[in-house]
């Protein structure tokens, strides 16, 4: 029984290293290309404040939005901020969120 609960747990937290929902934005993975971010960002009602083409081909969007339910009903927020940077051969690697400016 022992083995069976480390097993679920091991599965889970690895589930957990690639989904990034626990950052409060929805529908958002590392390694997700440029296009797919953006309409996960479109398709949850997400506002995109701002991007910005680096030089090493790198796209970095701002933008804020409704966090995933799970995230609003543990920390009671309505409003998510976050910058992500989707690299053009490797995907979303970097995501940083903080609650939104009132």
């Amino acid at each position: 029984m022992k083995k069976y609960l480390f097993a679920a747990m091991l599965l889970s937290l690895t589930a957990c290293t690639n989904d990034w929902s626990h950052s409060g934005v929805p529908d958002v993975y590392e390694g997700q290309s440029k296009q797919s971010v953006l309409q996960a960002l479109e398709k949850n009602h997400w506002v995109i404040v701002q991007q910005k083409e680096l030089i090493n081909k790198a796209l970095v969007i701002e933008a804020y939005g409704p966090p995933t339910k799970q995230f609003a009903k543990l920390f009671a927020a309505d409003c998510r901020k976050a910058i992500l940077t989707v690299f053009e051969y490797v995907g979303l690697q970097r995501l940083e969120t903080t609650a939104c400016d009132k």
